[in-house]
């Protein structure tokens, strides 16, 4: 009688420790690819559309139709203007300004939409590391009463919602990424103002897929 009520715990323990540690596997294996870019003045982070989970982030309402996102947060002011501008530029860096999270859809195959940027790092990332990328983002939004405060919108595709923080010398869209990444368990500088010192330490973990200079 005893051997009949044992066997059934046994069994179900040895089974129930095989389908955590595939569970495990799978959570920790790099299944997922994420890029770091930088195109003329501003970084940003890439990321397939289709790894992302529609009901968890709702920023992805605005974006169900592309198959890559495109995150960049900067200077509210600056970030939004089509073309360079020498005041708004001095006045980002050098006094604390408000921050807007730039939110691009992209059907382009990445390889195409990469020919527009002069640097590209990927990274190969698990679940877990994945979605704490992703909590970073959707907390760096600014809300009120649960609401995104949509700034701007052009084409359709690319939207800037206002930010939390502030932009300055010393916190630019390269800290914003170093940290993004270093609370992804990433061991990165997360003080990193300038672009050569973010892909310096994205390096260690990933591969720079493209690099040129556009004249």
């Amino acid at each position: 009688m005893y051997n009949i009520v044992i066997f059934p715990i046994i069994f179900f323990f040895f089974n129930t420790s095989n389908f955590n540690e595939k569970f495990n596997n799978h959570t920790q294996r790099n299944d997922f690819e994420i890029f770091i870019i930088k195109q003329y003045w501003h970084t940003a982070i890439v990321i397939h559309s289709g790894d992302i989970d529609k009901n968890k982030y709702r920023f992805m309402k605005y974006f169900d139709k592309y198959n890559l996102i495109d995150f960049g947060w900067g200077d509210e002011l600056f970030y939004q203007h089509p073309d360079f501008d020498l005041y708004l530029g001095a006045r980002a860096i050098l006094t604390p300004t408000s921050s807007t999270l730039r939110v691009e859809g992209i059907n382009l195959p990445k390889e195409l939409f990469f020919e527009y940027s002069e640097l590209v790092a990927k990274l190969s990332v698990n679940k877990n590391q994945l979605e704490k990328i992703l909590d970073f983002i959707e907390d760096t939004f600014y809300k009120v009463d649960g609401d995104y405060i949509l700034l701007n919108s052009v084409a359709d595709k690319i939207f800037f919602f206002k930010a939390k923080g502030y932009y300055h010398l010393f916190n630019t869209c390269n800290t914003w990424l170093a940290k993004c990444l270093s609370q992804a368990g990433f061991d990165i500088e997360t003080n990193i103002i300038l672009t050569e010192q973010l892909f310096s330490e994205i390096i260690k973990y990933g591969e720079i897929i493209k690099q040129n200079h556009k004249e």
